[in-house]
């Protein structure tokens, strides 16, 4: 649901530096008056929260928060799934920002392409080759969000998979098939998604070329994508059993060509994923005694070796003041528990930019071994910091510590710690 009372503070935010004398500071608190009663009449719900931003606009079409109430329809367009008024407002939003969200930027591209019309598709165009360039750009950048290098390559091809795949159903739309295709299979080479076949296949389709298309959309129907629906899944089916038919005359063979295709389209994907092993030798740990943690010395640690052990995984950065500040309570637990070789502390830091770490604990005069959290982070989902995850010795998590309490810290860790030892339970 839609946060009214967030939505309307940023407007009135928006008005408030909109006053420049008495007279006009008067019409805008007539404006916001009318504008905070039409947004709570809308009692929580996106379309009427919509409805009654338009009629404010017409209402009051000069604006001076114009901008403002149009980005927000585009949000609540977007909440709603409302493809009439995300082609509608998503345009206009965009042309202000320099850099947009890519959310935005394909939800807007989805939206104009919803029809077949080639006019809303030469738009669409736009708007997916925006979403191409901001993927290239974001590629020079370092990974933020507890991403390795590895994984944030993986996102980056992603991506551009994506941005190729809307701008071929763009070009598809707009009657050039063939070029439609070639950015289908550039999509594919990126990242083999259903999209990405299913372009292909649809504009194969399109130029009669059955022999063709066939396989492509074996593999839209056989490779498992969450951004496809079961009634986009019941499509590709149906086309491609009807092709197959014709080609073959019935649909002996077709299970065998689907399950080629889902071996194929895995043994890509996996080829892909195995290529970011030299940058990210973590790629493809799906469990924490698969991962390989580097130290701010160089020195490697396998958590595989770790197992059977209790541990303590202290997630930091330097950037976080009640990281440091918990420091010094840490190493006092870490040395009630320093003859328990059963009980293993790891310090492990999530900075995005790891070359401010060895100034740091030198400048702290901390003594290490500090290793780098090289993924671990998005594994167990740490939002924030500091936080603690304990393990048990089966390598379960037994405890979640976010944030810390000054007075409480060391007691309720030391606790969590020996319950984590405490056989029989859980």
């Amino acid at each position: 649901m839609i946060q009214l009372r967030v939505i309307v503070a940023i407007l009135a935010a928006a008005a408030a530096g909109l006053g420049q004398g008495p007279s006009v500071a008067g019409m805008v608190n007539v404006e916001q008056a009318e504008l905070s009663n039409a947004v709570a009449e809308a009692n929580g719900s996106p379309l009427d929260f919509i409805h009654a931003l338009e009629k404010h606009l017409k209402k009051y079409p000069a604006s001076a928060q114009r901008s403002s109430i149009e980005d927000t329809i585009l949000k609540a367009a977007i909440e709603a799934n409302e493809n009439r008024w995300i082609a509608a407002y998503g345009e206009k939003s965009l042309a202000r920002q320099v850099a947009p969200e890519l959310a935005v930027l394909d939800r807007v591209a989805r939206a104009l392409l919803e029809g077949d019309a080639p006019e809303p598709a030469a738009r669409a165009l736009a708007v997916a080759r925006r979403y191409e360039a901001t993927i290239q750009a974001m590629a020079k950048q370092r990974p933020e969000g507890h991403l390795t290098d590895g994984q944030w390559a993986l996102e980056v091809e992603k991506g551009l998979s994506r941005a190729f795949s809307l701008q071929s159903h763009a070009l598809g739309n707009m009657g050039k098939f063939p070029e439609g295709t070639a950015l289908a299979l550039q999509a594919w080479s990126h990242w083999p998604s259903a999209e990405a076949a299913r372009e292909a296949a649809h504009w194969l389709d399109q130029q009669s070329k059955a022999t063709d298309a066939i396989p492509w959309y074996a593999n839209a129907f056989a490779i498992d994508d969450p951004k496809t629906t079961p009634e986009q899944r019941a499509k590709d089916r149906m086309r491609l059993a009807e092709l197959y038919r014709k080609a073959h005359g019935s649909e002996k063979g077709l299970g065998e060509m689907i399950l080629a295709a889902y071996d194929s389209s895995t043994t890509s994907r996996t080829a892909r994923i195995r290529a970011q092993l030299p940058k990210d030798p973590n790629i493809e740990a799906g469990v924490i005694s698969d991962f390989r943690l580097t130290s701010v010395d160089g020195s490697e640690l396998s958590m595989k070796s770790l197992q059977g052990k209790t541990l303590i995984l202290d997630f930091w950065a330097t950037w976080c003041v009640p990281c440091i500040a918990q420091h010094p309570m840490m190493e006092r637990v870490k040395k009630k528990f320093a003859d328990s070789k059963d009980i293993v502390f790891l310090a492990l830091d999530a900075d995005d930019d790891r070359t401010v770490v060895p100034a740091f604990m030198q400048q702290q005069k901390w003594e290490g071994p500090i290793f780098f959290e090289s993924g671990l982070a998005r594994l167990l989902n740490i939002p924030s910091l500091p936080t603690i995850i304990v393990l048990d010795g089966q390598g379960r998590i037994s405890s979640r510590m976010a944030g810390y309490i000054p007075e409480k810290f060391e007691a309720m860790l030391e606790q969590r710690i020996l319950d984590a030892r405490e056989p029989g339970i859980r």
